[in-house]
């Protein structure tokens, strides 16, 4: 192999064409969605485990919000963690604090509580 023989080949080639990219990308993206109500997060993504006889109830409970921030974002134990293109950084502090402020819905049901509450209310 001749050095140099490469580059005297690729000068010998037309240089590719470039286009010109915008200064910004960012008149292409989509706006972001409006943050979702804490309650709607709650009933999709948490309610599915929580109060539902698969993980513990955390309404009514005065958890710290900061608590449930860090819960949601890491995971512990059997929870998932959620990513912020899944809850925002702005949805996770909503709901935290709603979590954290909320009262306990009698129809919600412990792992170990196969029964709502409102089911052994109406029983007795």
């Amino acid at each position: 192999m001749v050095v140099g023989a490469a580059d005297a080949n690729a000068s010998a080639r037309p240089a590719p064409q470039t286009t010109a990219v915008p200064a910004s990308i960012a008149q292409f993206r989509r706006p972001p969605a409006p943050p979702r109500a804490p309650e709607a997060i709650y009933v999709r993504t948490c309610g599915y485990c929580h109060g539902a006889h698969v993980a513990p109830i955390i309404r009514g409970r005065g958890l710290p919000a900061e608590m449930v921030e860090l819960y949601v974002r890491t995971g512990p134990r059997g929870m998932p963690a959620f990513r912020p293109t899944e809850i925002s950084p702005a949805e996770l502090k909503a709901l935290a604090v709603w979590v954290s402020q909320s009262k306990a819905d009698p129809n919600e049901r412990a792992p170990l509580d196969p029964i709502p509450a409102a089911t052994k209310e109406r029983a007795q």
